[in-house]
């Protein structure tokens, strides 16, 4: 059986944080830096928000497009090397609302076309928690605490620096890793230690 790879896709695959911001500082003529966010609103570095801000800027056609940055430099080719040399199972596993899921499925579809459609888990709703994908015998990598909390995938790694949203992983005994070099490192750790077998 191949090894399955669950992948978030905002924060974890694609820098969103950036992307909101930039949105934000041509909005409003700011200069907000999108590296000080700490807060999974972004009260924190863009006080002039409205109401539903948020969800209106990852609802935009133009916020998943081809200004959107990955979220390290390694990330990409990574997955397209644990997919086609490792035959890694790997899947997309994602939150928003129906525009926002859209969007972000083209974005996946244009640079990962390899990737079966049928291992997009594309959950319409608000709510963080990733419980209804069952994820067992496999790895979920992540960003957010209660994404993280709320699988059954036997091992769960956070792709971010510490913030508000994901402070707590280690405390519960999650990985934290800083790009997808180490990523691709520790997986083969695990599997030539054969902590990780599918």
């Amino acid at each position: 059986m191949k090894k399955k790879l669950f992948f978030d896709v905002d924060g974890t695959i694609y820098d969103s944080s950036k992307r909101f911001v930039e949105i934000y500082n041509e909005e409003y003529n700011q200069a907000a830096d999108w590296r000080k966010v700490n807060k999974w609103d972004f009260s924190d570095i863009c006080p002039l928000l409205k109401n539903h801000d948020a969800e209106r800027y990852f609802s935009l056609p133009e916020f998943y497009n081809k200004e959107m940055d990955y979220q390290d430099v390694h990330i990409s080719s990574i997955i397209s090397y644990l997919y086609k040399v490792d035959g890694y199972d790997i899947h997309f596993i994602t939150i928003g609302s129906e525009d926002n899921l859209l969007f972000k499925r083209k974005l996946l579809e244009w640079h990962f076309p390899y990737i079966p459609k049928t291992n997009y888990h594309l959950l319409e709703k608000t709510d963080m928690g990733k419980g209804e994908i069952d994820m067992t015998g496999g790895i979920l990598i992540d960003d957010n605490y209660i994404n993280l909390l709320t699988s059954n995938a036997d091992l769960k790694i956070c792709m971010h620096r510490v913030t508000e949203w994901n402070k707590d992983v280690e405390r519960s005994g999650f990985k934290r890793l800083s790009d997808g070099l180490k990523l691709y490192n520790y997986i083969k750790a695990l599997e030539r230690d054969g902590k990780f077998n599918g």
